[in-house]
């Protein structure tokens, strides 16, 4: 798999960003919009963890 540093970089931003969001304790999310970024974040920490081993 061939990718940038860009791009990794964001990516690791967005996993943070959503860490941040689930770890707040003042949310203005519903329990359906922190579900999804609860599955988002899971699926970016997969494919890092697959781009950052190689």
């Amino acid at each position: 798999m061939i990718t940038n540093w860009n791009t990794v970089k964001n990516s690791i931003n967005t996993l943070n960003n959503y860490e941040n969001i689930l770890n707040s304790d003042e949310t203005v999310f519903t329990k359906k919009e922190l579900s999804d970024i609860e599955k988002k974040k899971i699926r970016l920490q997969k494919k890092l963890l697959v781009v950052l081993s190689k």
